[in-house]
């Protein structure tokens, strides 16, 4: 039984979770007048030839742009709300970008009104004329990878009575069903360049945009986590309010895996490819998990997606009084007047 995957019939019961996002939405003028559209005037007083109708869309075809809103409209046709183009700061620069979609749905997760698990989707689109190829490999410890999937919010962390605590992931039992857990994993990729035409000859490169795709997403999570703690406030009943995150790669044009033999490589047409990007921060070693997939199979992702928070969800339901004392424990740790430290803390996981 679905819980509700579509987020319109609670949009106001969500209103705090979307305030930070409303906010910062308003009228964008993008009208230009008569003179402007009638010729394009260069700074040294020249005029630019107007590009032809057919030249504007196959130059539109060639980007990504198209892919961005065909996404978001599979979204919206689900039941989630979207975002398109939300800013998220670059890890190095600390300066705002663009992520290309944000979106967010909602499914009950107990018996109050207020108690929900919500999914967030995290998108970067690319329109790739030449394939990408992921090398992918049997992972010794694959089944803990559902620990990479990211949460925040209350409750992540399932207090004991000795005071210690599992994570939501171990007291769901996410290992025995999610798609992180599963199948072969990458952590290399390149894409191809044509070297000697003449030739034929063809070389393996790794391109930037790709890996800037990555650390995009990557800053992505990192930034709705913190910004899902800064939402907290204390006071009131508190609700189940868990955000899960999931950073997705789409590209409009092929996905290869590759797979290494003794003197050769196994190469394959696939349609999704589980990529597992490492960095360290602060010291600490860090994790991301993002799915790699095609415009067409972008859609079967969000079945497994809707199937997986369904099934937490109905967990969470069916010890509906085990959640409400853990949550209970983790406003009074809180208190009234929390600091941001306490409130990481008991909002987020390690890592």
């Amino acid at each position: 039984m679905r819980h509700g995957i579509g987020i319109m019939p609670h949009l106001n019961l969500l209103v705090p979770h979307f305030r930070p996002i409303l906010d910062r939405t308003g009228p964008v003028d993008c009208s230009i007048s008569a003179e402007e559209k009638s010729v394009l005037v260069n700074p040294k007083g020249g005029c630019l030839s107007e590009p032809t109708r057919k030249q504007l869309r196959e130059a539109l075809l060639r980007s990504g742009y198209l892919v961005e809103s065909r996404l978001a409209t599979v979204l919206r046709d689900r039941g989630y709300y979207v975002e398109p183009n939300p800013p998220v700061p670059d890890p190095v620069t600390a300066k705002s970008r663009e992520l290309d979609i944000f979106a967010m749905s909602a499914v009950n997760a107990g018996p109050d009104d207020s108690d929900f698990l919500l999914p967030v989707i995290l998108v970067e689109a690319e329109n790739n004329p030449v394939p990408v190829l992921f090398i992918t490999a049997e992972h010794q410890v694959r089944f803990r990878h559902y620990e990479d999937l990211k949460m925040s919010g209350i409750p992540v962390r399932v207090y004991k009575e000795d005071g210690s605590w599992d994570s939501l992931h171990d007291f769901v039992g996410v290992s025995k069903f999610h798609h992180y857990s599963e199948g072969r994993v990458a952590t290399q990729f390149c894409t191809f360049k044509e070297k000697d035409k003449k030739a034929g000859e063809w070389m393996a490169l790794h391109e930037e945009r790709h890996h800037d795709s990555f650390v995009k997403l990557s800053a992505a999570v990192d930034h709705q986590i913190e910004s899902h703690c800064q939402a907290y406030r204390a006071g009131g009943r508190e609700p189940v309010n868990v955000q899960i995150y999931y950073p997705v790669l789409v590209l409009q044009g092929e996905l290869l895996e590759g797979q290494a033999l003794a003197r050769s490589a196994r190469i394959a047409q696939v349609e999704h490819i589980s990529y597992r990007r490492t960095v360290v921060v602060s010291g600490k070693e860090r994790a991301y998990q993002v799915d790699v997939v095609t415009e067409r199979y972008f859609p079967k992702l969000l079945d497994r997606i809707e199937q997986e928070t369904e099934r937490t969800s109905a967990f969470m339901i069916e010890h509906k009084d085990e959640v409400r004392a853990v949550v209970e424990s983790i406003a009074a740790r809180l208190g009234d007047n929390p600091t941001s430290e306490m409130i990481r803390e008991h909002m987020t996981l390690p890592n």
